[in-house]
Order: structure tokens, then C-alpha cells, then sequence
């Protein structure tokens, strides 16, 4: 069913403060949005005149349209002169809102009496889901669509992986879990993995193409905001140009999973950074998956997402890849907290964010703080847990 598209007035007023927002948005009144089953956050897909792609995120209209007319949608000026005609159908429009989010995090065992770096392998074996990967300990969790489940699959590992040391008392009371994405020349990852889309999976060259536009957008909309909390210390692994992991545009994709390898293993020092980083590429991904599913007929034509100008298209803030590399791979992050702001304005737009506002608002918030977690994962972790459950006991006792 077509829909009639027009110009709003006030939008087009507003873009003079706030053009960013106002042209990614679609205004739908009330009364369309129940007749044609449209839910804000949603997005609509239209042509441009040149055979492009213009990607709209559904928001209520302004009340100065509803009056005009409470069927049609409503786009700025500048918007309606790029799109081809006057009309959309709402078949273009659906959310992918499943997508699985996985993980494996590494850590460091530490000495306590020396702070000497001990090796993984010497007490946990390479497979299960508290093994070794060489010299660190990697925790590889349960999947789940939510980021609270995760975590708390996170934090029952750390729980196992002390019980298995316990093991060896004399050895265990003297080791520490420690949390950086660095520790004397060594490097470890948060590699976040997503379940998406079949068709966006496997290992055709146009797959590939088009997850290296994905992970464009992935680098600035949680790569950025990933390398906060590792400060001006922390940095060999996204600085030195020996080491492949960190890296704007690192990724592995199979069958299965797309592997996002920039967040790094400082991310697992405190509950408050794990399930944040979790939430926040769960919105950045599902927007993204959705965004393409508009643009390419359910995934058919994916040559509509080949090159670095689609993706620019669909997220017009983005920064380009250089800018993006400026922000991540240097030892200081003031140009990297800069960008804070504007990525959590255009997030906050995002599908999902509701979903998942109270995730992400608070790893935002930790992050505009300038606090900084301690190294000690099970001190962080169990503190935060304990106060956890005494709020819920509190809860249940009144």
C-alpha cells in the first residue's frame, strides 16, 4: 500500500539546528501510523532520483502537520527533493531485531606476589567454556538476544574458573584475574559476535564487500566508545602497527557469526563496561541489519551496500575511515571522547535503543566520568553482584 510523502515546514525550520537528525527521520502522525502498521523506530526506504537509497527512521510528526494532513508522512525539503516521487510502499519497512550476541573475553592471570604474568595453559585446558587461548584465559559464554543473560553468563565463568584454581589452593589464593587489553607485551580481546541474517554470513565475495561497509560503522559506533576506558595506558594493542587485533575494520565472518575484533580485554574489568559494550553493539548491529534489509530487498540485492558511499548514505554522521583511524590507533583519546557526544545522539535514534536504554545510558555515563575501574575482575565483579542481589533482597523484603 503507497503512502503519500510531503514536505514539513517546521522540520525543515528545524534543521537549521538540528539538520543531523531531522534528515534521518521520516514523521509519521498517529492515525498513519496505526492505518498502516508503522512503529517509531521502524524505517522506511526510499529511492532517490539518482537510483540511490534513502533510509528513514520512523518518529511522531509535529502537530502543525497532524493537522494538515494525519495520512501522509512527512520528510524536510531537503529530504523530498533527493527522493523519486511522492509515494512509498510499506512493505519496505521492517525491523531485524533477533540477532544473537556473543562473546569471548581474555584475561590475564597475574602473580600477586611479583605481578609477574602467569600462563593459562599451566592450569586450564584449551576447550569448554573456561579455557586457555596460549598464555591467557578466555571466557566463552552462553549466547543470548540479551545482554543481561550474557553477562550473567560471564560473571557464573569467572566464578568457575576459581573453583577450578581452587583446585590447587597453594597456586590459586596467589593468582589474580586481571582485566586490561594489555599487560607486559601481551594483548588481549573482547570480540563481540553477532548472530545475523544468513544471508549476510559465508564467504562470497559480495558477503564480505558488504560487511566491510558493516564494519565501518561498527568502528565509529562501538569501536570509538570501546577504547575509553583502556585511557592513555593501556594502548598497546590498538597502537602498535605489530599487532593485527584493535584495529578499525578488523572482523573474521563464517557460516555462523560475524566476529567484531576491535573492543579489547579492558572491557571485561567491570560488569558496568561488559553488558554496556554488549548493549551498545546490539543497537549499532541491528540498526545496521535493519537499515540493509530496507535497502536491499530483504538482503536480495546486495550490491546495493558494496562501496563506502551506501553506508555513508545510510549514516550520514559517520566520519570516514582516516578520521575514524585518527580517533582509535593513537595513544591519547581526547579526539575519541569528542565524538562521545555525537555517537550517543545518533545511538539514542537508533532501533533497539529502547530496548536497551538502561545498558547503554549507564556505560555512557561510566564513560563521560573519567572514572576508571580497577584491574581486579572478581573484586569489581563480586562487589557489583553482591549489591545487585541486596537490592533485590531489599526489594522482595518490603
Amino acid at each position: 500500500m503507497e503512502i503519500g510523502i510531503k514536505i514539513s515546514d517546521t522540520m525543515t525550520k528545524e534543521c537549521d539546528w538540528n539538520r543531523g537528525f531531522e534528515n534521518r527521520v521520516a514523521r509519521v502522525p498517529l492515525f498513519c501510523r496505526q492505518k498502516f502498521d508503522l512503529s517509531t523506530h521502524d524505517f522506511i526506504n526510499m529511492k532517490t532520483k539518482k537510483g540511490g537509497i534513502v533510509n528513514l527512521q520512523v518518529a511522531p510528526a509535529f502537530k502543525e502537520d497532524v493537522a494538515t494532513d494525519p495520512l501522509s508522512v512527512y520528510v524536510t525539503s531537503e529530504v523530498f527533493d533527493l527522493i523519486k516521487g511522492d509515494t512509498f510502499r510499506t512493505k519496505d519497512v521492517e525491523t531485524v531485531n533477533n540477532i544473537t550476541l556473543g562473546c569471548d573475553p581474555e584475561l590475564f592471570l597475574v602473580d600477586r606476589r611479583n605481578s609477574g604474568m602467569v600462563c593459562a595453559r599451566t592450569y586450564f585446558g584449551k576447550s569448554g567454556d573456561v579455557g586457555n587461548d596460549g598464555m591467557l584465559l578466555e571466557f566463552r559464554p552462553l549466547p543470548s538476544t540479551d545482554e543481561s543473560i550474557v553477562t550473567d553468563n560471564i560473571m557464573n565463568l569467572i566464578v568457575k574458573a576459581r573453583m577450578m584454581l581452587d583446585l590447587k589452593p597453594q597456586v590459586s589464593q596467589n593468582l589474580m584475574f586481571y582485566g586490561a587489553s594489555n599487560y607486559q607485551g601481551a594483548t588481549a580481546g573482547f570480540h563481540l559476535h553477532y548472530g545475523v541474517p544468513y544471508q549476510m554470513l559465508g564467504f562470497q565475495r559480495n558477503v564480505k564487500t558488504l560487511i566491510r561497509q558493516v564494519v565501518k560503522a561498527m568502528d565509529y559506533y562501538v569501536g570509538v566508545p570501546s577504547i575509553i576506558p583502556e585511557g592513555n595506558t593501556d594502548i598497546r594493542r590498538r597502537t602498535s602497527t605489530y599487532i593485527e587485533y584493535g584495529k578499525p575494520g578488523e572482523f573474521r565472518i563464517d557460516n555462523r557469526t560475524l566476529e567484531y575484533r576491535v573492543p579489547g580485554g579492558s572491557l571485561l574489568r567491570h560488569p558496568i563496561l561488559t553488558k554496556g559494550i554488549l548493549a551498545l553493539g546490539a543497537v549499532v548491529i541491528e540498526d545496521i541489519v535493519s537499515r540493509i534489509n530496507a535497502c536491499t530487498d530483504n538482503f536480495m540485492n546486495l550490491q546495493e551496500m558494496q562501496c563506502t558511499q551506501h553506508i555513508q548514505e545510510l549514516y550520514p554522521n559517520m566520519p570516514d575511515n582516516q578520521n575514524v583511524f585518527s580517533m582509535i590507533c593513537v595513544p591519547d583519546t581526547t579526539y575519541a571522547f569528542s565524538r562521545l557526544n555525537a555517537i550517543y545522539d545518533d545511538v539514542r535514534q537508533m532501533v533497539g535503543y529502547k530496548t536497551r536504554k538502561m545498558s547503554v545510558d549507564r556505560f555512557f555515563e561510566y564513560l563521560f566520568s573519567g572514572i576508571q575501574f580497577g584491574n581486579n575482575i572478581e573484586e569489581n565483579w563480586g562487589r557489583f553482584y553482591d549489591e545487585k542481589h541486596a537490592r533485590q533482597m531489599d526489594f522482595h523484603s518490603k
